[in-house]
């Protein structure tokens, strides 16, 4: 049977559709897209951030020598004042303990004596005397909570027991930092020679009841 032109054209047309759709099936098979070679994976990104419980802290404490003012009954040290009351202790601004929680999480701060277990009896001595801290915050450092000291009464130092100073030490910059300031009142018949003692620090993650 002869075929006419337009039969032919047909016959034609329809092979190159067959022809195209196979090739675009087995170019999509390979990753073949209109745009070209492309393809496909998946990538896993994964990294552990572990805890650090860590803090910094100013250096020491040092009133140097000095005497309770003739007349006097007693002499106060304090860490928040510029110079001695009643008193010939020759120090200028002597800074309290400033503590910066350096960690990423929050701290139970708090502090014992190391060996001494110093009282105001023990460690000054004579009537009336003291031996206090007072806990001062840095913005909203020591967030409140039961049993926390985070105010700035000053309490009696108990060297024999370790003593929450902050039951939770932000760890948020700005609001990271205590200042733990230190008040000794001298009486006029307080112990005499060189006085001293060693505090120890320690922070703790802080864990919810």
């Amino acid at each position: 049977m002869q075929l006419t032109n337009r039969q032919l054209m047909y016959m034609i047309s329809l092979a190159l559709v067959i022809t195209l759709f196979g090739t675009a099936l087995n170019l999509s098979r390979l990753g073949v897209g209109p745009d070209g070679l492309t393809g496909a994976a998946v990538g896993n990104i994964s990294l552990t951030i572990s805890k650090q419980a860590s803090f910094n802290m100013s250096a020491n404490i040092s009133w140097g020598g000095g005497t309770v003012t003739a007349g006097q009954q007693e002499a106060v040290l304090d860490t928040e004042q510029a110079a001695a009351v009643n008193g010939n202790w020759s120090f200028t601004n002597v800074d309290g303990f400033i503590i910066s929680n350096t960690g990423n999480v929050d701290l139970n701060l708090t502090v014992t004596s190391w060996r001494n277990n110093y009282t105001n009896v023990t460690f000054i001595g004579g009537t009336g005397s003291a031996y206090k801290y007072s806990v001062n915050e840095v913005g909203n450092s020591c967030i409140d909570e039961a049993g926390g000291l985070d105010n700035e009464v000053a309490v009696n130092f108990d060297g024999v027991n370790e003593t929450q100073l902050c039951g939770n030490l932000s760890w948020t910059d700005g609001t990271d930092t205590v200042s733990i300031d230190v008040n000794i009142t001298v009486p006029y018949n307080s112990l005499t020679g060189y006085r001293e003692d060693t505090w120890i620090f320690s922070g703790t993650e802080r864990t919810s009841a």
